[in-house]
């Protein structure tokens, strides 16, 4: 792709003066806030309304070249028929109750499904802890009036996508990747892959919306900043340097050889 790959079991530059033989296991603090009814929900729809039932949201992925990655067939389709919304709706709120389904961020104060989520491909993004505390629904289908993205109202994400696995799937010698988007990151995940790389890559929840408190899943590692080859990526990039560099062992910013992101690279 026109950029350097670190080897397998290599570091991505030599190793400072007396590095750690392992990167440490970083104990993270999630913040206290109430997700619950969010983690409740997400539960119920990867059973209810899984990805592999979606024609649509199927052949969303194999063109993007990600149904192999095992994580993307964990998402969630939403029907784009307001009937089959409705009926989804009821069922839900018979798994988890009406209170955690109000207070979830995707519902309407009358308890109906806020339109916005019709049709959509949900990723839940999880804590390091595991917990599910935000949802991103991409638009799968054409409609000129939709944003191509939707998120959960009134909270927002604030770790990125992909974390919870990082210490179960990373080896001590394991580079950490900070890409925008989870089918971005689940793309740059399969093609280091191809290259024999050993990166875990991640999705930051929007090149404005970076926590500087995020640059710790990258501690004693090398770091890799992947954001879109962009006008957003090359202004932001500089800023997530610099919170890394207090953390990572090295920080290094890849670009794809062509395309504006990883998802083209892959297709």
């Amino acid at each position: 792709a026109g950029i350097a790959v670190p080897a397998p079991q290599s570091h991505l530059s030599p190793r400072r003066e007396a590095p750690p033989s392992r990167a440490p296991r970083t104990h993270v603090v999630v913040e206290e806030k109430e997700t619950h009814s969010v983690e409740l929900v997400a539960g119920a729809l990867r059973t209810l309304a899984p990805v592999p039932r979606s024609r649509e949201a199927m052949a969303y992925l194999r063109a993007r070249r990600i149904a192999e990655h095992g994580a993307a067939l964990g998402w969630i389709a939403l029907p784009s028929a307001e009937p089959e919304l409705d009926a989804l709706r009821h069922q839900v709120v018979e798994l988890v109750g009406a209170e955690a389904w109000k207070a979830c961020g995707m519902a309407w104060p009358s308890g109906c499904f806020d339109p916005r989520w019709r049709g959509r491909l949900v990723t839940p993004w999880e804590a390091p802890n595991g917990a599910v505390e935000y949802l991103v629904g991409r638009r799968i289908t054409p409609c000129e009036k939709a944003e191509r993205y939707c998120g959960l109202a009134g909270r927002a994400a604030r770790w990125p996508y992909g974390c919870a696995n990082l210490y179960a799937l990373a080896g001590p010698d394991t580079a950490v990747a900070f890409g925008e988007r989870a089918s971005d990151a689940l793309s740059l995940e399969l093609w280091t892959q191809s290259q024999g790389a050993d990166v875990r890559c991640l999705a930051i929840p929007g090149v404005s919306n970076w926590r500087a408190s995020c640059a710790v899943l990258a501690r004693g590692r090398d770091a890799i900043i992947a954001l879109d080859a962009d006008a957003q990526g090359h202004e932001h990039a500089p800023r997530l340097a610099a919170d890394l560099k207090r953390e990572a062992r090295t920080v290094r910013r890849w670009k794809p050889a062509h395309g504006k992101d990883w998802n083209e690279l892959m297709e």
